[in-house]
């Protein structure tokens, strides 16, 4: 029986990767690039920065014809606590305007803004994978979301505190959620997550 010979590996690519990011670092290795999310001691908490880096980092991924794939990873104990709260209590400053309508203009803006992050992986016309190990809490599920694959480790749990909190979402966890999944699935598996997963 003839067998072909074992093709050698590709050469490493000679891709000149981004200027390096504040809080995930991002590879490229044969083909697959690897973002991952890296503030493992604030259990990955999507600070502003984070926000900026991800929708950067995809674009990039996007727009790189040696990317094949992305594989969205994070470092340390959490996947991702969501949306970091220090930045979420400094935003009543960076919207802060004596006219109320001007103040909800920024506000809105910003929530935009937050929501284009989460856009860029649907924009990735490249596969976007998910791995999500420990925790992955409130806007995190909104980032796996738009993934188009999740692959959890077993030690995997979702959340949304925003419940817990009786706050509003500003991500619109559910409605991600029905765009994505359908309104059955959604329906069946919201409960589940409202109960802490």
């Amino acid at each position: 029986m003839w067998h072909r010979p074992r093709q050698p590996d590709p050469p490493a690519m000679q891709t000149e990767l981004p200027a390096s990011y504040q809080t995930l670092t991002l590879e490229l290795h044969q083909q697959v690039a690897s973002v991952r999310l890296n503030r493992p001691d604030k259990a990955n908490a999507m600070n502003l920065a984070m926000w900026h880096d991800i929708r950067q980092a995809f674009d990039w991924v996007d727009a790189t014809p040696e990317a094949r794939v992305a594989v969205l990873q994070a470092e340390g104990k959490y996947f991702t606590a969501g949306i970091d709260l220090q930045m979420m209590m400094g935003l009543g400053q960076e919207i802060a305007d004596d006219c109320e309508a001007r103040m909800r203009e920024k506000l809105r803006r910003l929530i935009l803004d937050l929501q284009d992050t989460l856009t860029s992986l649907e924009r990735c016309r490249k596969p976007v994978l998910a791995a999500i190990h420990g925790g992955c809490i409130g806007g995190g599920i909104d980032l796996i979301t738009c993934a188009d694959m999740r692959y959890c480790s077993s030690d995997a749990f979702f959340t949304i505190k925003e419940i817990d909190m009786a706050t509003n979402c500003l991500i619109e966890h559910l409605d991600l959620m029905i765009r994505f999944n359908g309104f059955e699935v959604c329906q069946r598996n919201t409960f589940v997550i409202c109960l802490d997963y």
